[in-house]
């Protein structure tokens, strides 16, 4: 029996973050009411990759880098994906992934137009 068995985390947002950008994201994400369930995973206190797979998230490309000036936001949004990524967007982290339940690559890139709402668009 594995002792540490993969934590699959369904719908969660990760966000790639510049470490001068962080404030701006992290108040849309507060504002948005993310702040509770919302997680920095910062190359200061380890590897990001290893940090993410320890919670079993999918490391984003941009990780592999290990550019200590990028950060990596996580936000835990079952259901409300779509509201986490478009914060996360408005507060300058790019790019934004939304994760699936068991997934063990990288996650699946959510472009800026995907979470825009219905009413920006132009009538």
């Amino acid at each position: 029996m594995d002792r540490h068995p993969h934590q699959y985390v369904g719908e969660t947002v990760l966000g790639v973050v510049g470490r001068d950008r962080l404030p701006a994201v992290l108040a849309e994400i507060h504002r948005g009411g993310f702040g509770p369930v919302a997680r920095v995973f910062d190359p200061g206190r380890g590897e990001v990759g290893a940090q993410l797979r320890r919670v079993g998230l999918p490391e984003p490309p941009e990780v592999a880098a290990a550019d200590p000036a990028i950060l990596v936001l996580a936000v835990t949004a079952p259901g409300r994906a779509a509201l986490a990524a478009e914060a996360m967007t408005r507060g300058g982290a790019h790019p934004v992934y939304v994760t699936a339940r068991g997934e063990r690559t990288p996650a699946n890139l959510v472009h800026a137009i995907d979470v825009t709402s219905d009413t920006d668009a132009a009538p």
